[in-house]
């Protein structure tokens, strides 16, 4: 059977009532109980399972019951030297605790450190504590802090400085590039519009040509009609003439409307370049910010002068063939060596860093910041490039002979693929096919070659196929690439040409240079 004293501490426990001396630790812990016990140095109420962890540690201190503390006697005592706990305003910090290295007062030992085992009263342990640590040193490390963090912060306040004038530089070039810009753009309006003006021009003389000699014609007609009306008499020898006069430019009219009367004049036909807006549309900024994810900024120029800005040997020519390479966003450059069957990879500094075995490497584009295809003789590769070259997947490529036409003669060999690119969230894939025919008297074959495009999702699935107008014996595609919205495919190939088609891989023009030896890249 529960005492009464248990009863009313029960009662006290689930109370909801406001007590008029609550237990300090339980009300730091949301607790609503009742101080059954006053602590004179602690100048703290405790209730009954409280008061036990106190006088596990403060053997000595003074204590009051209830009774004492109901009876008014008791007041706070006024604490004087010291100082105040953080958590527990009202008392002194008096108390170390060596597991937790932390100073406190009694309500934290009884409420936090109450299962430490070496918590103990500072006057008590001063000594020990003090040990090592003096007054100057704690001052002077403090103060050596101190002047490493003004250091820290002045170098950063320097950093603010700098990259505000880095910003406000490149606003100023920015400016500028926006006035070059525009400046170039007015000499291009203007000589569109002398272009327009000028084929206007022309229209407008050639009509106003043949309105001067309508205007001839219609003062010769008013000229007869007046001679008739004016003829008086029976002469008809003068009457004759006058209307042989009259009949001639009649005649000549007639001959006139049937070869100038519906004469064309032409139309002022100005065909728009695409490239400029298309490389307007192309971009968002005039450049970009490191770590702005793959950005791409294409703008037609003519380049007047190149200079190198790196070089680095590989190995000896005779031991690798190096056909592709592609720079990643942090400037690592990965190079396909077809001989020894494998990427290279280098960091900016052209230091050699890994390499990956790839069985026959034709070609590499990449495709996001961290992830590049590998095209070999009938698979895509996707690798991805971290602290190394690690492959993800590949997607076989089945290039059936049906995409290509059949040629009357000829006899068509395997499909063979050659280069990869990426453009517009697309891969397109050139294949190309060999047809031969032996001429008996001549003692020799003949070749041609037909190329198709496959263009495939970036997930490996097929799209369809682009059968081109590339034939004759062009030889083989030294080089390939699309422009940023998939609406041109350029082509190098041989007798130093350069040939753009459509999309739909008919050829809208050629481009021919005598320093194009032997073109192996076109971006």
């Amino acid at each position: 059977m529960a005492s009464g004293e248990a009863v009313d501490q029960n009662v006290d426990e689930s109370s909801d009532s406001i007590h008029d001396f609550p237990c300090k630790p339980c009300s730091d812990d949301g607790k609503n109980i009742e101080g059954v016990n006053f602590c004179a140095e602690c100048q703290t109420y405790f209730c009954q399972a409280c008061i036990v962890h106190h006088n596990k540690c403060f053997k000595t201190h003074t204590l009051y019951n209830k009774s004492g503390i109901k009876s008014g006697k008791i007041q706070y005592q006024q604490q004087s030297g010291g100082l105040a706990c953080d958590k527990h305003p009202g008392n002194l910090i008096q108390m170390y605790c060596g597991e937790h290295d932390d100073v406190c007062c009694a309500v934290c030992i009884a409420v936090d450190h109450r299962l430490c085992n070496s918590a103990d009263y500072i006057p008590k342990l001063a000594k020990e504590i003090l040990n090592g640590r003096d007054r100057k040193g704690a001052k002077t490390s403090l103060e050596e802090m101190k002047e490493k963090l003004h250091a820290v912060k002045s170098s950063k306040l320097e950093q603010i400085t700098e990259v505000s004038k880095e910003k406000e530089d490149l606003l100023i070039e920015i400016g500028k590039l926006k006035e070059r810009i525009i400046a170039r753009i007015e000499e291009i309006e203007q000589t569109s519009v002398k272009q327009v003006q000028d084929k206007h021009k022309g229209i407008v003389d050639k009509i106003k040509t043949d309105i001067d000699a309508i205007d001839a014609k219609l003062r010769a007609i008013d000229g007869n009609i007046r001679k008739i009306n004016e003829f008086k008499g029976n002469n008809e020898a003068k009457l004759f003439v006058v209307l042989s006069k009259a009949n001639e430019v009649e005649s000549g009219c007639c001959k006139y409307l049937e070869n100038y009367g519906e004469a064309e004049y032409g139309k002022i036909a100005f065909e728009f370049s695409q490239g400029i807006e298309l490389a307007i549309r192309s971009v968002e900024s005039f450049g970009f910010t490191g770590g702005c994810g793959f950005a791409q900024s294409y703008i037609d120029s003519a380049v007047s002068a190149a200079s190198p800005v790196g070089e680095f040997v590989v190995t000896d020519c005779d031991s690798c063939s190096i056909i592709d390479c592609c720079v990643l966003e942090n400037g690592q450059i990965i190079l396909a060596d077809l001989k020894n069957q494998c990427l290279i990879r280098f960091n900016k500094e052209y230091d050699l860093c890994d390499s990956l075995s790839i069985s026959y490497p034709k070609s590499l584009c990449r495709i996001s910041l961290s992830e590049l295809v590998v095209l070999d003789d009938d698979a895509v590769h996707f690798i991805h490039v971290g602290r190394s070259m690690i492959p993800t997947h590949s997607v076989t490529i089945n290039v059936k002979e049906s995409l290509f036409p059949t040629i009357t003669g000829y006899q068509m060999t395997i499909p063979t693929l050659s280069h990869i690119v990426f453009s517009d969230e697309k891969l397109y894939i050139v294949a190309y096919n060999k047809y031969y025919m032996y001429i008996q008297r001549e003692k020799r074959y003949q070749d041609q070659y037909r190329v198709v495009v496959l263009e495939y999702n970036i997930d490996g699935s097929f799209v369809r196929s682009i059968l081109t107008d590339l034939k004759q014996n062009i030889e083989k595609v030294n080089a390939f690439s699309m422009s940023l919205d998939s609406s041109q495919m350029f082509f190098a190939v041989a007798e130093r040409r350069i040939i753009t088609l459509d999309s739909n891989g008919k050829i809208l023009s050629e481009f021919s240079e005598k320093r194009l030896k032997n073109v192996s890249c076109v971006i």
